[in-house]
Order: structure tokens, then C-alpha cells, then sequence
């Protein structure tokens, strides 16, 4: 896989509306445990009906859950792009020719790729998603400093 952002992904902007929503879900079950004792830690990102709404979140925290979405997916499309080589890899038949291998590892690449960013796909990069995603959205909704690369050197 090439690096930077590739066109797939810079042609889509914001969070998947599957990924919003599961983070939503998950972070409303939390409000009737944990977060009983402080009933206004979530407040800022609830909305008029009492239901979290990320939308309210600070673009920057925004910003954080979409750097992450990028990861998550990024990683998932490596591990997909990495099982369908050594799929292809495993056939029997003739060696293809560095031509005919170059356009099999691009069409891994794009396809693992479009894999990792579907609500279909393998469900590893929305699993790491969430995982991340809700201290996150925990930290910015508890008014916590964010941790950042600074903070761990």
C-alpha cells in the first residue's frame, strides 16, 4: 500500500455513519452505569432528548475520531491486503509475469482498502475504532487533557 491518504480516502470526509452511531450506543450505556456518580460529565455532547450526540463534540475531538477512523481502517486494509497475498500466493499455476503481479497487489491493495472502509467489512476497524474512540470521547466529555505523543515521550 502506498503511503498518504489514498484517493479513496480523501474522497470521503467525516465519520461513518455505522462507526457514529455504534460509538453513540456504546457511549449511551454508559450514562446509567459508570458515569451515575457525575450525571454532568456528558452533558456537553448530550442532545435535547438527553441522547449523546457526537455532533456536539469539539472539532478538534471531531478531528481526533477522524485521524482514528483513518487508522483503524488503514490497519484493517493492511491485515486484509496481507491475507489476500498470501491467498494468491498459496495458488497453484503458473508465476505471473512482474507485470501481472504489480496489478494483482494493486488490485489487493484497492480492494482490501474499500474492504476496510465498508460497514461489511472484516469488523477489525471498527472494533479498534470504538475501543480508541470512547476514551476519547470520554476524555473530552470529562474535560480530561487529551494524551498526545508529547505526553508519552
Amino acid at each position: 500500500m502506498s503511503s498518504g491518504i489514498s484517493p479513496i480516502s480523501a474522497a470521503r470526509q467525516g465519520l461513518r455513519l455505522d462507526l457514529k452511531k455504534s460509538l453513540e450506543d456504546r457511549l449511551q450505556g454508559q450514562l446509567g452505569g459508570q458515569f451515575k456518580s457525575n450525571p454532568r460529565a456528558f452533558e456537553k455532547i448530550l442532545n435535547e432528548a438527553g441522547k449523546i450526540d457526537l455532533g456536539n463534540l469539539d472539532p478538534k475531538n471531531l478531528k481526533d475520531l477522524e485521524k482514528l477512523q483513518q487508522a483503524s481502517e488503514g490497519l484493517e486494509a493492511i491485515f486484509i491486503k496481507d491475507i489476500l497475498g498470501r491467498m494468491r500466493r498459496s495458488g497453484f499455476g503458473e508465476k505471473p509475469s512482474p507485470m501481472e503481479e504489480q496489478i494483482k497487489d494493486w488490485m489487493d491493495s484497492t480492494m482490501a482498502e474499500t474492504a476496510s472502509q465498508s460497514p461489511a467489512g472484516m469488523g477489525l476497524a471498527k472494533t479498534i475504532f470504538l475501543d480508541s474512540a470512547q476514551r476519547v470521547v470520554n476524555q473530552a466529555a470529562s474535560g480530561l487533557p487529551q494524551a498526545t505523543k508529547e505526553n508519552h515521550v
